[in-house]
């Protein structure tokens, strides 16, 4: 028996019930299966197989059990990796899941994968600004001055399209499976 194995009899036994509660924010046994399902297909549609690693490095919030339900569900392994963490604790973590490939791919395009906890804290830039702008906190309001605006970060200016996505496209997604070999998923511009 498996975690995700007991959350699935946690479905079946309590489906309507509240499984995750964020703040004002619930979501039942039976919606979290559904995002988990939808995340598993997701990364499936990606090209990952059972026993792939899957690190996930965001800040709590409903989506994080989604993510983590959708990678047990879906027969890989979640590397969990705190977003509070130190650059350097987040490469030591990384480089120990069987990470070491990606890791060094980084280098030999001259990019720092410590760096990368910058995206993290670029979002928080962003958060924090729009949040003074709505003068609010309402997820919605703060949402539609995101939206709405252009934002300075320490990775530049950000803006965002309708949908709430990035519209720089700065980022890739990669995979490695359990021999440590790194695979970009989504090369830019495809």
């Amino acid at each position: 028996m498996n975690v995700f194995s007991l959350f699935e009899n946690a479905v079946a036994a309590w489906g309507d019930r509240t499984a995750v509660r964020c703040g004002a924010r619930r979501q039942t046994y039976r919606e979290l299966d559904a995002a988990a399902a939808a995340f598993a297909g997701h990364l499936a549609s990606l090209g990952l197989a059972p026993g792939d690693r899957v690190a996930v490095f965001m800040q709590n919030s409903l989506l994080y059990p989604a993510v983590l339900m959708g990678a047990f569900r879906g027969g890989y392994v979640a590397v969990p990796i705190n977003a509070k963490l130190h650059p350097r604790e987040v490469g030591y973590i990384v480089e120990n899941a069987a990470a070491k490939a990606i890791v060094e791919e980084f280098k030999t395009r001259n990019i720092d994968p410590e760096g990368y906890t910058l995206y993290t804290y670029a979002a928080m830039q962003v958060w924090s600004q729009a949040v003074a702008k709505a003068g609010s906190t309402d997820a919605k309001k703060v949402m539609d001055k995101i939206k709405a605006s252009a934002w300075e970060t320490v990775i530049g200016n950000l803006s965002f399209d309708a949908k709430g996505d990035i519209k720089q496209d700065s980022y890739v997604v990669w995979k490695w499976d359990a021999k440590g070999n790194a695979v970009e998923i989504n090369p830019k511009g495809s």
